[in-house]
C-alpha cells in the first residue's frame, strides 16, 4: 500500500487516544524496542509484518527514525518507510505543538493532491498521549509515516564523493527555492534550513551512490517551523516564544540569532536558503572559515559581528572560481541578495528560481557548444567501454564518467 492511502488520523488536544482500525496507539509499546531484523506488527499501518532496518537517533535526544520495510510483500515490491518518532511529547507543551500540531499541518498542506516533490512524501501521523517511552508512564508520542529515500546527505556527498557540478548546485538551490515559493503562501517558515536537513534522492548500488537528482532535492524536519494559521488554532503568539534562538550556527539569519520576533518570518529561511546554495556552489561545509573546534555558541557570535559590519561569509569568495563572467556574476549577486542583512532586502523566492533558471540554460548552451557528444558516443562505442545510450544526453556525458 503506497503511503498515499494511508489515512491520516490521531488525537486532537482532548482526545483519549489515537488509532487505526480500533487499535489503540499503546501497542506501540510494543515496536520501540529495536533490534536490525526485528520483525514487528504496527497497528496503525493496517496491523501488517514490518522488518526493522535501522534506527538513527536524532541529535540532542528530541527523536528518532526508524527504517522499516514491509515483510514478506506478495505480488508487490517491499515498500521501506521512515517512522519518525518524538517520545515524551505531553499534550500542551511547546513541543507537541511544534512536533504534532504544527507539523503535521505543514505536511498536510505541502502534500495534497499531487504533493509537493521537494518535500517528503506524508503518509500519516498519529498521537497518543498514553504512550510510554524510556519508561515514562503516559508521557505520550508523536508518530509520523513518512516517504524513504535513497540519498546521500550534503555534508557526506562533499566529504566522500566529488561534490556537485555547477548544474547540480543550481538545480538543488532551485528546488528549494520553488518549495520556499509554496511555502511563502502560507507564510510557513521553516527555521532550520540548512545541507542537512535536505535530502538529494539517488541511485545507490550496494552503497555505493551512483547518480543524484539534485530537481528532486527534499527539505524536510519541520519540527521547529512557524504556521501561524495553526498558532492561532492554538492560542500561541510569537510573544510566547520571545528571545528563544532557533536554528543551526552557519545557517542562521541576523534576526534568528538575535532572537527577534522577525525570526518566525519566511524571511528566515531566504537567508538559510543563500547558505546552503553556497555549501552546494563551492563545495564547502564551512563557508564561514570557523575551526572546527568552535563551539556553537563562538559561531553565533562570530556571525553576529559580521552581520554587525554588514559583511558576508568568506566562503562568498569561492564564488570567484566560477570560469565564466556570466555565470559567475549572476551566481555571486543571488548569494549576495540572498544574504542580505536587512531581512526586507533579501531576494524572494520566485526571484531566485528565474535566476537559477536563466543559469542553467545558459549553462546549457556553453556546454552543449563544447561537448561534441557525437564525438564521445563514437569513441566509446569503438572502445566498447559503454553502450551507446548511456552518452546520448548531455548530463549522462558528464555524470557517469567521473562517478
Amino acid at each position: 500500500m503506497p503511503l498515499g492511502e494511508y489515512a491520516t488520523t490521531g488525537a486532537g488536544k482532548d482526545s483519549a487516544s489515537a488509532s487505526y482500525a480500533g487499535v489503540t496507539l499503546a501497542d506501540m509499546r510494543n515496536y520501540v524496542p529495536f533490534s536490525r531484523g526485528r520483525l514487528i506488527e504496527l497497528p496503525f499501518m493496517g496491523g501488517k509484518l514490518y522488518e526493522q532496518l535501522e534506527r538513527i537517533t536524532v541529535p540532542g535526544g528530541e527523536a528518532w527514525v526508524d527504517v522499516i520495510k514491509e515483510f514478506a510483500e506478495v505480488g508487490d515490491k517491499p515498500e521501506t518507510f521512515a517512522m519518525k518518532v518524538y517520545p515524551n511529547t505531553q499534550i500542551g507543551t511547546k513541543k507537541y505543538f511544534f512536533a504534532y500540531s504544527t507539523q503535521k499541518e505543514i505536511y498536510s498542506t505541502l502534500c495534497g493532491v499531487g504533493g509537493n516533490p521537494n518535500v517528503l512524501q506524508f503518509g500519516s501521523c498519529y498521537y497518543d498521549p498514553t504512550l510510554h517511552v524510556d519508561g515514562a508512564e503516559g508521557s505520550g508520542a508523536v508518530v509520523y509515516v513518512l516517504e524513504f529515500v535513497d540519498s546521500r546527505m550534503h555534508a557526506g556527498h562533499v566529504t566522500f564523493q566529488r561534490g556537485y557540478h555547477f548544474d547540480e548546485a543550481l538545480e538543488a538551490t532551485c528546488s528549494i527555492a520553488r518549495l520556499l515559493s509554496t511555502t511563502d503562501l502560507f507564510n510557513i517558515a521553516h527555521r532550520d534550513i540548512k545541507p542537512q536537513n535536505i535530502l538529494m534522492p539517488a541511485d545507490v548500488v550496494s552503497g555505493n551512490v551512483k547518480k543524484i537528482y539534485p530537481k528532486r532535492a527534499k527539505l524536510f524536519d519541520y519540527d521547529m517551523a512557524w504556521f501561524p494559521a495553526v498558532a492561532v488554532a492554538e492560542g500561541f503568539d510569537v510573544s510566547d516564544f520571545a528571545g528563544a534562538i532557533v536554528g543551526t550556527p552557519g545557517y542562521m539569519s541576523p534576526e534568528a540569532i538575535r532572537g527577534k520576533e522577525e525570526a518566525f518570518l519566511p524571511l528566515v529561511d531566504r537567508y538559510s536558503l543563500g547558505m546552503t546554495a553556497l555549501t552546494f556552489l563551492t563545495n564547502n561545509n564551512n563557508p564561514w572559515g570557523l575551526k572546527p573546534e568552535a563551539t556553537p555558541m563562538q559561531r553565533i557570535f562570530y556571525a553576529s559581528n559580521v552581520f554587525s559590519k554588514q559583511g558576508m561569509p568568506s566562503g562568498v569568495e569561492k564564488l570567484a572560481e566560477i570560469d565564466n563572467k556570466r555565470l559567475r556574476d549572476g551566481t555571486r549577486e543571488m548569494i549576495e541578495g540572498l544574504l542580505a542583512v536587512d531581512g526586507m532586502k533579501r531576494w524572494e523566492a520566485d526571484r531566485v528560481v528565474v535566476r537559477c533558471d536563466e543559469l542553467l540554460e545558459y549553462s546549457q548552451t556553453l556546454a552543449d557548444s563544447a561537448l561534441d557528444v557525437e564525438g564521445i558516443n563514437a569513441k566509446m562505442q569503438a572502445e566498447g567501454d559503454l553502450p551507446r545510450t548511456m552518452f546520448i544526453d548531455r548530463d549522462e556525458a558528464r555524470t557517469i564518467p567521473i562517478y
